[in-house]
Formats: structure tokens, C-alpha cells, sequence
């Protein structure tokens, strides 16, 4: 009969009595992070770099740190709006046209008379 082969393995020492962190919601954190860091109706462009940065540093993406961005100011009522400037693009023709029509009455009067 062979004998059978004992090998001697090394185990880690069980820590007793630590209980584990609870996983925590990085994008929570970084919520309330940045909900503190508001100061003002227009958050500043420097301002949402330094987010970027700190959500870089806590392991959150920079798509998911712009939605939490977003988020936040929509709820403390600082959605991003734009004023757009009415087209005037209709002005240019319409003085041509009426310069013309000027032109060619002036011509006929002139002519006529």
C-alpha cells in the first residue's frame, strides 16, 4: 500500500470581531459632494472641472459625474438654460428688395417728369 502525500498549506489568520464596510454608492457621495460645493445661480466652468477631477479621483466616470452634475442642479433648481437670439437672416433681402424698388422708382420719376 502507498502512502498518501500530506501537503502542509498556509492559510491567513481570520480577522474576528471586524465586520466589513458596507459597499458604499459612489455616485450618492459624490452627490452631496458636490450639492456642498454649489455657490451661486451659474455653476462656473472652473467649477465643473474640479468635479470632473474629484470624480476622477473617487473612481466615477466622467459620463456618469456629468449626469450627477446635472442632476444635482436640476434639483436645487439650476438647469442650464440658453437664450438663443432671433434669426435675422430675412433682414438683409428685404433691404436689398426695398432699395431697389427705391432705385427704379427714383429712375422713373426722374425719367417721366
Amino acid at each position: 500500500m502507498a502512502s498518501p502525500v500530506i501537503t502542509r498549506v498556509r492559510t491567513r489568520p481570520r480577522r474576528l470581531g471586524v465586520a466589513e464596510a458596507p459597499p458604499t454608492d459612489v455616485s450618492a457621495e459624490f452627490a452631496e459632494w458636490v450639492r456642498g460645493r454649489l455657490d451661486g445661480p451659474v455653476l462656473r466652468y472652473s467649477a465643473r472641472q474640479a468635479m470632473l477631477k474629484e470624480a476622477e479621483r473617487r473612481g466615477l466616470g466622467r459620463f456618469d459625474a456629468n449626469l450627477v452634475i446635472a442632476s444635482v442642479l436640476y434639483r436645487a433648481g439650476m438647469g442650464q438654460e440658453y437664450e438663443m437670439r432671433p434669426r435675422v437672416e430675412w433682414v438683409a433681402p428685404v433691404l436689398v428688395f426695398l432699395l431697389l424698388q427705391g432705385a427704379i422708382l427714383g429712375g422713373a420719376w426722374w425719367v417721366l417728369w
